[in-house]
């Protein structure tokens, strides 16, 4: 399937196949949006994303397109050859044989100068429940875009012991989301900061952060959580994609 022009929606059925939304060189990012359709069986669309660039991943995202209106994604990219990728899944087998689907648009990409560079965290997933702090390698001069993939230690959907035996553990609390924020400091300044408020139908989401005043070192990403219950940091799909 060709690339979904910019600002024509495109319907992707839930089990289908993946497609390429978008193909882009350079780095920089393009904004998704996801919504479900109304005519959608299934409550809730575990909906995946990813970046490959030079047959590399750069960015790999998941989260629910849900009931609660549209899901909006920064995606980056960083390489001479990327395509934007989308698989919308069945949440489970009670599914099969409905009719679900979710309609993505993208708006242009946004492409920024510079030398690449790319740095995927490599902590083990972690739960937080109060607040924690994260580095992630970067190169002085460093400007782009920070993700940070979060999961809720709940559900509505039936993976609630999944998660338990993840990372959560005890911390799980059935029916409850999670809020909180995340900030992106170099050590001497705050770079970026934003909320997130990921629900329990929802469970996962993707923090998308730019970074548009230059790093001076590392980067601390700092999560808080302040309602709800505990977040799992993800370290597999959290990465720094830009340029320096």
């Amino acid at each position: 399937m060709e690339e979904i022009p910019e600002g024509h929606p495109t319907t992707l059925r839930a089990g289908g196949d993946t497609v390429t939304v978008a193909t882009a060189s350079g780095t920089g990012s393009i904004a998704l949006g996801f919504t479900r359709t109304s005519s959608s069986t299934a409550p809730n669309l575990p909906t995946y994303v990813s970046t490959i660039c030079d047959g590399v991943s750069v960015y790999s995202g998941a989260f629910n397109t849900t009931t609660q209106g549209p899901v909006l994604q920064d995606v980056p990219f960083s390489g001479s050859s990327c395509s934007i990728k989308v698989k919308v899944a069945q949440p489970s087998a009670k599914w099969r044989g409905t009719s679900s689907a979710v309609v993505v648009t993208r708006d242009e990409a946004e492409v920024q100068g510079g030398t690449p560079f790319v740095e995927k965290a490599d902590w083990t997933t972690t739960a937080v429940d109060g607040g924690d702090s994260f580095s992630i390698d970067v190169p002085e001069g460093f400007t782009g875009t920070v993700s940070v993939k979060l999961t809720a230690c709940s559900s509505q959907g039936g993976t609630s012991d999944d998660t338990k035996k993840f990372a959560c553990g005890d911390m799980v609390e059935k029916g409850v989301g999670s809020a909180g924020t995340v900030t992106v400091t170099d050590g001497d300044q705050v770079l970026a900061e934003t909320g997130f408020d990921i629900s329990a139908e929802t469970h996962h989401d993707m923090v998308t952060v730019d970074v548009d005043d230059a790093a001076t070192d590392d980067l601390t990403i700092e999560v808080q959580k302040t309602d709800g219950s505990a977040v799992l940091v993800h370290g597999p799909g959290t990465s720094a994609v830009g340029t320096h």
